[in-house]
């Protein structure tokens, strides 16, 4: 044996790179990427919404604008959205021309003591384009009821769950400014872990909801998971949910806000987040609407291109991602809430059962 050979030195970290430029072309990708959105979010320009959670999809940049301010009572600018008044003289911002009527010339005035049934609007037949959810031709209508146009005092006992669209509502909204409302949310939660995850205040839903009574309860969730499941096993899943948050809130009224739509473009090109999917889901868990114990508030009609009565895709200019609103378009989901406020008579129905 020749001890004179000279040993093999190891590879280092650079040899590897420069025999692999694929592997280094992607590194170098996501320092640029990262690299870029830190400037941006150092700058104030971004918000940066990635979850470990999240797909590679749903990982996102939004324009971000600077919270709301405690004693900030200016009006939003004439080029966002027209604004009205309520009756604590707070701006409210009004809905556009494209929002739907909050009540319709049928809708059922009632005290909550007759079940109101979900209806649906009847679609050409959408053929799946993924496993993920059914052929499907029905589009679900907000719960027929009487809705009464309310102030902000209406949600001070009231509590918002979902994920990073609720999170948008609470950032960039005035109702956490305005009320007493409370926001429990997490980027990346689905209906499977929402019961089971610490929100982002620490809390778990099932902790806040044993200790604190709320007499309203707003639900958004399922963008997450619309690659998650079979559309039968999400809305199963979604009862369940349903029963859990009835057996510890007996008294509140649940509103099942139907998921949000995604801009047309990013729903062209996805086989799996798309409206057609979202529509589905949708219409399933309108099922569980009843006008008592539960409604169904489709807030799509206020941010999305309409086909008569039938929302489309999210407005292109107010999303910048695809998925989440731009800061200043929450304001007309705030301003449909404020339109579809149910009277007293529903809560005293409810607790006398």
């Amino acid at each position: 044996m020749n001890n004179n050979k000279k040993r093999k030195q190891p590879k280092t970290i650079w040899d590897f790179l420069r025999e692999c430029p694929l592997v280094s072309l992607i590194l170098l990708s996501v320092i640029g990427y990262t690299l870029y959105a830190l400037v941006g979010a150092m700058g104030g320009e971004y918000k940066l919404r990635i979850s470990k959670d999240h797909t590679l999809f749903m990982s996102a940049m939004i324009k971000e604008d600077p919270f709301v301010k405690k004693d900030d009572t200016k009006k939003p600018s004439d080029d966002t959205t027209a604004t009205g008044t309520d009756a604590d003289s707070n701006p409210i911002p009004a809905a556009t021309s494209t929002d739907a009527p909050a009540t319709s010339s049928d809708a059922v005035s009632t005290d909550g003591s007759e079940p109101i049934p979900t209806t649906y609007i009847t679609v050409p037949m959408r053929k799946a384009r993924s496993a993920y959810y059914d052929d499907n031709d029905r589009v679900a209508q907000t719960t027929n009821y009487d809705y009464i146009t309310v102030n902000t005092d209406y949600f001070n006992d009231a509590a918002f769950i979902g994920d990073s669209r609720i999170e948008g509502l609470h950032d960039y909204g005035t109702l956490r400014t305005k009320t007493t409302a409370d926001f429990y949310y997490k980027d990346g939660v689905s209906i499977w872990d929402l019961m089971d995850k610490t929100m982002a205040n620490g809390e778990t839903i099932p902790n806040v909801l044993a200790t604190k009574q709320y007499k309203k309860i707003f639900l958004m969730c399922g963008v997450n998971e619309l690659g998650s499941g079979y559309a039968k096993d999400y809305q199963a899943q979604y009862k369940k949910v349903l029963d859990q948050i009835q057996e510890l809130q007996p008294d509140a009224v649940i509103f099942v806000m139907g998921m949000m739509h995604v801009t047309q473009s990013y729903a062209d090109n996805s086989d799996v987040y798309n409206n057609d999917n979202v529509d589905c889901r949708n219409a399933l868990v309108a099922e569980y609407a009843d006008g008592q114990h539960i409604f169904y508030l489709d807030m799509n009609t206020c941010v999305c291109d309409m086909d008569g009565d039938v929302p489309m895709g999210v407005k292109a200019d107010y999303s910048n991602d695809g998925i989440h609103l731009q800061a200043q378009y929450y304001s007309l989901w705030e301003a449909y809430l404020l339109k579809h406020g149910v009277s007293d008579s529903v809560f005293t129905n409810l607790q006398n059962k």
